[in-house]
């Protein structure tokens, strides 16, 4: 007896560019599909991953969406890059593949899609559970940084800025970066001297690396706290292990 066609199932990631943390993406789906396979699959069948890579551009998402539609795949898991999959979503309505996004900006789902889902927390509940944070530790007056070139981080501080009154948070400064910044010293300095006691910073990738070496460098004390989208391994292994996640 034949056995029977395999689950095909596609990812669109940043295997290129800025965002370098499709390749733990693409290396976490690999694993994922090794270990349901060693279990027999799903329903008796073995699942295949087949991977795109959209180079961190929204372009490429949208490219790497239409090439595993093609394929006639079962369903796409998509980028953690939140600018690129939002970038996708139009496309789903006439493809009809479902979009399984790992990126966190809310508008993926807010309105609703019918082949549209996501797996992060919104930017919403992070920013409340991060001043939850701020609360809890009697932090008081923060500084912002955000990048402005993420939809995902801005939209996460926008939204946290209307909810700083109900945790009793005063913002003392926004400072706000670009996707290709790579001197941080002038945003650093502003924090210095802007009389906080802890940093929120909304930004991923090489500017979550860049801003908190320069933090670092500047001899700051007081906490950085950063939103999901800067932990990574790669954040870890650049940063060192001064950093830590807030609960």
């Amino acid at each position: 007896m034949p056995s029977p066609r395999p689950i095909v199932i596609g990812q669109v990631t940043s295997l290129t560019g800025p965002n370098y943390m499709g390749l733990e993406n693409r290396d976490g789906a690999q694993l994922a599909v090794r270990q349901l396979n060693d279990r027999g699959g799903l329903l008796g069948r073995r699942v295949e991953l087949r991977v795109e890579d959209d180079a961190s551009l929204p372009t490429g998402a949208v490219d790497g969406y239409h090439r595993l539609a093609d394929q006639e795949v079962t369903a796409v898991v998509g980028t953690s890059f939140s600018n690129a999959s939002l970038a996708v979503l139009p496309h789903t309505d006439d493809r009809k593949v479902v979009y399984v996004s790992t990126g966190a900006a809310h508008t993926q789902v807010d309105p609703v899609r019918p082949y549209v889902f996501m797996t992060p927390p919104t930017g919403r509940l992070v920013a409340a559970q991060l001043l939850r944070y701020f609360r809890e530790h009697g932090l008081s007056r923060v500084a912002v940084v955000f990048d402005s070139d993420s939809v995902f981080n801005r939209e996460a501080w926008a939204t946290q800025a209307t909810m700083l009154s109900e945790f009793g948070i005063e913002v003392v400064t926004v400072e706000s970066v670009k996707v290709d910044t790579r001197d941080f010293g002038p945003t650093v300095a502003a924090i210095a001297h802007s009389g906080a006691q802890a940093l929120m910073a909304w930004v991923t990738g090489p500017p979550a690396t860049g801003l908190a070496l320069a933090f670092r460098s500047a001899g700051l004390s007081i906490p950085m706290v950063a939103g999901i989208g800067a932990a990574s391994p790669a954040f870890v292994d650049e940063v060192g292990p001064r950093r830590r996640s807030a609960p």
